[in-house]
């Protein structure tokens, strides 16, 4: 399958590969989800990989596949998969690094995320500010 990726690390490196096509069986303990690429957005974070700011390969690959916001169908699943089958619709994003202790909560279900909410599609309520005691 080709794909857009970079070497990271290595500022500018962006390129198309021929990567080998995934299977359910990558993912441990029967997690995995294959799923059909339908679209596919390079954004900033992209922008940001590309210029070498973060962003590592999987353990054994020696890219980085870019394009981590996109819309597909799942082909399959592992055994111990329950949310989703087969046909389903799926988009999938990301959360960026090192926002995790400043995470903010969703507006509307108050749950925390450092991504807008995907069940809700609020964006986020900005951190609560401390009381001086």
């Amino acid at each position: 399958m080709k794909a857009i990726a970079v070497i990271p690390g290595k500022k500018h490196s962006a390129h198309v590969v021929d990567a080998r096509r995934p299977n359910v069986a990558d993912v441990p303990d029967g997690r995995g989800v294959l799923v059909k690429v339908l679209r596919v957005g390079v954004d900033g974070t992209d922008r940001e990989i590309n210029d070498a700011m973060y962003g590592r390969a999987p353990e054994g690959e020696p890219y980085l596949i870019l394009g981590h916001e996109n819309f597909g169908r799942v082909e399959a699943v592992g055994p111990n998969v329950t949310e989703l089958a087969p046909g389903d619709y799926v988009v999938s994003t990301v959360r960026r690094p090192g926002r995790r202790p400043a995470a903010r909560a969703c507006a509307k279900l108050r749950h925390a995320s450092d991504v807008p909410c995907i069940f809700c599609g609020q964006g986020m309520a900005p951190p609560a500010t401390p009381r001086a005691a």
